[in-house]
């Protein structure tokens, strides 16, 4: 099930994921990417579903397998974005588009 936009607005406003520090991204499989996060007291899996059944995030504290090989996309987050912290985290408009910002110490930040 894929979300609507109203959905990932308020997903959003219950993660509150500014300030939260990016430890690894990974594949478990082609049609997910995870994100390793962590605000204090709190380390979760933030879950992206990216398929043709439509795409969706959700928050999760069990560990999940990956793939054996990182995809190129995934080496490239790995690489700009890990060690990171999220300055922000909206929905751009009435879509189900999130922006994502991540400011690395000693660089400018990535959206």
């Amino acid at each position: 099930m894929s979300f609507k936009w109203k959905e990932v607005e308020y997903a959003l406003k219950a993660l509150s994921l500014r300030g939260a520090l990016v430890q690894d991204i990974f594949q478990p499989d082609f049609k997910h990417l995870g994100l390793k996060l962590y605000l204090p007291g709190c380390s979760f899996t933030l879950l992206f579903r990216m398929d043709q059944s439509g795409v969706a995030f959700f928050p999760l504290t069990t560990k999940l397998p990956r793939l054996p090989h990182p995809q190129r996309f995934t080496q490239f987050l790995r690489a700009h974005i890990r060690g990171g912290k999220i300055t922000s985290a909206y929905q751009i408009g009435r879509e189900r588009l999130i922006r994502i910002a991540v400011s690395r110490e000693g660089t400018t930040s990535l959206r």
